[in-house]
């Protein structure tokens, strides 16, 4: 049986295992359910429009549109006569532990359904809200791209597939993962203008950086800004700033001769012993513990 009880973990010890994928071309009018699975499964919309049904609520399906449910959950997918489905499938356990567990993906009655057979656990996340039910996901094109490429890898049986549709399914996760948020604090705002803010963020990390001077090079008031910087990077924007200098700095550590106190000014800190300790703070070690391989 399934725990009752989710295994609580962060998005980032998750380890998928992709059990089952289709990309499958519904014929006009045609219905499929309703039925429950044994697992957790996606549906992408590629093309076409009709209904899905999760757990006792419709959903105007279109493309690009992104299904979730997990074991147990009733549900049921219905083709409109004049544009009927093409979409993708995916079946898959959130951790490792269940990859031999030779159980069906589930029955397509719902009276052959057999609880007993449900092996796969179900989780909880420490750090992420969890996934929707159903959301648009036509402005992040991966999630369209990175699908087909895992059923295709699951169709051929290319040498270590598994391996490589679980890397590939985890990327893809985290990308689902982070849109929410992501539409949420973009709403009205040009994908290529968010990147052109992180980007001078990483030309810029090294002096001092405010919300109020992003706000005045990009014209934006500062808590709108403060809004979008935690959507996209998890953080605040001093928090992202000390994460880039950190990084350049035990870059320089590991790869050149210079001192502790040219590689602090180098990375935007005129107190040595300031960065000593944000440095510990951050690693778990001071700089020169990393720079003599600890």
């Amino acid at each position: 049986m399934t725990n009752p009880n989710p295994k609580v973990i962060p998005m980032n010890d998750i380890h998928p295992h992709v059990r089952f994928i289709n990309l499958f071309k519904f014929y006009s009018g045609q219905t499929y359910g309703p039925r429950m699975i044994y697992d957790h499964q996606f549906l992408y919309i590629f093309d076409g429009t009709g209904v899905i049904d999760i757990n006792g609520v419709s959903y105007r399906a279109v493309p690009g549109d992104l299904f979730f449910y997990g074991p147990q959950v009733v549900h049921r997918i219905s083709a409109d006569h004049e544009h009927p489905f093409t979409l993708s499938g995916i079946h898959f356990d959130f951790v490792s532990g269940y990859e031999y567990m030779k159980f069906p993906i589930g029955p397509l009655d719902l009276a052959y359904f057999d609880s007993s057979l449900m092996k796969s656990q179900s989780v909880a996340f420490a750090d992420f809200e969890g996934f929707p039910p159903h959301i648009n996901v036509l402005s992040e094109p991966r999630v369209g791209q990175y699908l087909r490429e895992i059923s295709d890898e699951f169709r051929n049986g290319l040498l270590f597939n598994q391996a490589y549709m679980n890397g590939l399914f985890t990327a893809w996760l985290m990308i689902v993962a982070r849109l929410p948020k992501i539409q949420k604090a973009s709403m009205h705002f040009k994908k290529n203008l968010v990147h052109e803010i992180l980007d001078y963020i990483q030309l810029h990390y090294k002096e001092p950086i405010t919300y109020e001077i992003l706000g005045s090079s990009f014209h934006f008031h500062p808590i709108y800004l403060n809004k979008l910087i935690q959507a996209y990077t998890g953080t605040s924007l001093h928090q992202h700033v000390i994460r880039l200098r950190i990084q350049e700095s035990i870059e320089l550590l590991l790869t050149t001769n210079m001192t502790i106190k040219e590689i602090a000014s180098q990375t935007g800190y005129d107190n040595v012993a300031y960065f000593s300790r944000i440095f510990k703070k951050k690693t778990g070690y001071t700089p020169l513990q990393m720079r003599g391989g600890i």
